[in-house]
């Protein structure tokens, strides 16, 4: 934990201090994402995305977020329309949901989590690795 908080004043240290009149805008809000999301990544799959290195939506994953949460949110409020579109029509389902396939988004982190289950799997003691 303790190297991404330093992974977070160096990143706000190399591009956001103002010197004379140039003037540097921070997104606190954006690097504060970026700082979460390294720290469950780092958690849950013993490695970090990178976003705080990098200062970007690594794999577009807030962006998706910000395109995804609205249907969500109204597919939620209306609790036959998803299950029309999860049970009733299956491949419709397949189109919407996220797949291990995509580069981007919660379907990147699918794939990224079904390949590290695939490795702890294909460990002799799967029980000593620290991560999820």
């Amino acid at each position: 934990m303790d190297s991404h908080i330093l992974d977070f004043v160096k990143l706000i240290r190399r591009k956001y201090v103002t010197v004379g009149s140039k003037l540097k805008p921070l997104d606190m809000a954006q690097i504060a994402s970026f700082l979460t999301m390294d720290v469950i990544t780092d958690v849950a799959f013993g490695q970090t995305w990178g976003c705080l290195e990098k200062d970007e939506d690594v794999f577009n994953w807030f962006e998706s977020m910000e395109q995804f949460l609205p249907i969500a949110i109204r597919t939620a409020t209306i609790p036959w329309i998803a299950n029309l579109f999860l049970f009733s029509i299956p491949f419709v389902g397949k189109m919407i949901m996220p797949s291990d396939k995509d580069e981007i988004g919660p379907e990147k982190l699918v794939g990224i989590t079904k390949g590290l289950v695939r490795k702890l799997f294909a460990l002799k003691d799967p029980g000593h690795a620290r991560d999820i």
